[in-house]
């Protein structure tokens, strides 16, 4: 088993893979990158588990490789420490099937100039946004977003048939083609695309089912033709051209979660859970809308799959030699 335990004073990265077998990379005197180490010696298909701590990363992710962090909740990292990614990613034409999961990601998340599909982000704290801007037309396809918190755009003009599943956005969402976008909460608190305040600036041949709508004004999307079905709104919302719309409800945010602040951006101490009366209105496959409802509901804690430590105990002081150490280690579900 391979968790992402670090002591404080120390970082550590253990790369997993099936030809080379298991390495380990701890920070010492002589090695202050080990993210960055174990990327270099990482293979396509290998996994890395990344400790608590800071790390740089590399200019461009080229591999296809897996990645687990400790996590980003503060509650629940205080024995690890967050998995944080000191700057943004950049993914390559050879990143097709990558997974990031449990990573605090402080910049913004590139998707090249080129066709890169089937990537899945999951469970990260992105600061800034997610970028597919390029006008080549080399399309990525196919990639999964679940369970994020997104506080930058969505800039999605190279990608399509991607699915945004039970993400908290907080941004803009733009030029989306053909994408499936189920149990989000669109809080759009960073609404400064072009200073217009459309939280979908333009959407075409999108489906949005059993999303929550939570900034107070109609702006939703400008343009393009899409479904709408079980959304909840906080205004008589504009819906684009032709828009096929059922089962809309009109709510204030304030009626809707337990504890939010109208317009306000992420902070972990708000309770993005939904009130009695929200929970009346059900999504299109029976269960609640919003993040928490849906086959994938939000994570509590945002804790990634791999192993989680709960509690370290570790004496300060040796007994006959020996140092107690106590570490609480939780299999997770999913």
């Amino acid at each position: 088993m391979c968790s992402t335990f670090a002591f404080a004073q120390m970082r550590i990265v253990a790369l997993h893979s099936p030809t080379n077998g298991v390495q380990y990379f701890a920070e010492d005197q002589t090695n202050f990158q080990p993210f960055l180490l174990a990327y270099a010696a990482a293979i396509d298909g290998d996994t890395i588990y990344v400790g608590g701590g800071n790390y740089d990363v590399p200019a461009l992710f080229d591999k296809r490789l897996t990645i687990y962090g400790a996590g980003h909740y503060p509650s629940a990292t205080t024995e690890t420490q967050r998995t944080q990614f000191n700057s943004s990613i950049t993914f390559g034409d050879n990143a097709d099937a990558s997974h990031l999961e449990g990573i605090y990601i402080n910049g913004a998340i590139y998707y090249n100039n080129v066709p890169t599909h089937d990537i899945v982000i999951k469970r990260c704290n992105i600061e800034s946004s997610i970028i597919a801007n390029g006008t080549s037309g080399n399309f990525g396809n196919n990639c999964v977003f679940t369970e994020n918190i997104i506080k930058g755009n969505l800039d999605l003009l190279n990608l399509r048939s991607c699915q945004f599943q039970s993400n908290m956005i907080f941004g803009t969402t733009n030029n989306a083609t053909n994408d499936m976008f189920i149990n989000n909460n669109f809080m759009a608190y960073n609404l400064n695309y072009w200073n217009d305040g459309w939280t979908i600036y333009y959407a075409n041949g999108c489906v949005f089912n059993n999303n929550i709508f939570a900034r107070s004004r109609d702006y939703i999307c400008n343009n393009g033709t899409n479904v709408w079905n079980n959304n909840i709104f906080h205004l008589t919302p504009t819906l684009g051209l032709n828009p096929i719309v059922s089962n809309s409800i009109i709510m204030d945010p304030t009626l809707v979660f337990l504890n939010y602040s109208v317009n306000s951006n992420f902070s972990y101490t708000q309770d993005y859970h939904l009130t009695a009366t929200a929970l009346t209105h059900l999504g299109t496959d029976g269960s609640q809308r919003g993040v928490y409802g849906g086959t994938a509901a939000y994570k509590e804690e945002a804790i990634p799959v791999n192993p989680h430590i709960s509690s370290a105990v570790i004496s300060p002081e040796s007994t006959a030699g020996q140092i107690n150490v106590n570490i609480q280690v939780q299999a997770q579900s999913r």
